[in-house]
């Protein structure tokens, strides 16, 4: 796909690239923040009520869910550290060698 393909022509509109080199052009920089919207528990992926959605920032439906799920992180973030600390070792050992 070219730039003809999504300028607007007879328009005087900037084509979608030409905009964008202009922006860059003028220093200016677009940041958006996208605040995510849970609709499930990220627990048991259980429907979320929609008032919980609207005035809670936490993805679960229970507080013992969000407890279950952090220790569920805590140990899946451990054995990566651990994983980790023997590939350093055998690579260390390997250098060694």
């Amino acid at each position: 796909m070219n730039s003809d393909a999504i300028s607007l022509v007879g328009t005087g509109a900037l084509s979608i690239p030409d905009r964008a080199r202009a922006a860059q052009e003028e220093g200016l920089v677009r940041a958006v923040k996208h605040e995510r919207t849970y609709k499930k528990c990220l627990h048991c992926e259980k429907q979320l009520p929609m008032m919980v959605r609207a005035l809670s920032k936490p993805p679960f439906c229970t507080p013992v869910h969000e407890h279950e799920y952090r220790v569920h992180m805590e140990v899946l973030m451990i054995a990566r550290l651990r994983e980790a600390a023997v590939r350093l070792q055998m690579a260390a050992a390997s250098l060694e060698a």
